[in-house]
Formats: C-alpha cells, sequence, structure tokens
C-alpha cells in the first residue's frame, strides 16, 4: 500500500479495496478488484447497513453486481 493509500483508506467512511497484482506482459494489472467491491455492495444492502452508498467507477462489469444490490432494496 502507498502513502497516497494509507491516506485514502484512513478517511472515516471509506473501504479501500486494491485487489492483487498479477503479472502480464505488459506490467502488472490488478485483479479482483471488481469482486471485492460487489461483495462489499451487496453485502451492506442485505444487512441494510447503509442508506445511501457512492459508486464512482469507470468499469462497466460493475452494473450488474450495482444492479442486483439495488434489487435487494425493495
Amino acid at each position: 500500500m502507498t502513502p497516497d493509500h494509507q491516506a485514502i483508506a484512513d478517511l472515516p467512511r471509506v473501504k479501500l479495496r486494491l485487489g492483487r497484482l498479477v503479472p502480464r506482459k505488459s506490467g502488472l494489472e490488478q485483479k479482483g478488484v471488481d469482486s471485492l467491491i460487489v461483495h462489499d455492495l451487496i453485502t451492506l444492502a442485505q444487512e441494510r447497513a447503509v442508506e445511501t452508498m457512492f459508486l464512482l467507477a469507470g468499469d462497466e462489469d460493475m452494473c450488474e453486481g450495482v444492479a442486483a444490490a439495488q434489487r435487494l432494496d425493495g
């Protein structure tokens, strides 16, 4: 974790998800972050642990996980 990552992780009411780094021919690639975030979204929705969530992502893969969490809201 870099100092910048730590600063973000230390913010109140913020959960930082970093995943894992996997070597590729072009360098390192981060893997597993989408799954961690979707797991958090669904768990928090099931437990009704939050009233509002904000997700900033440019990855369309997140859409199904967000929709599943929203369906749990009823």
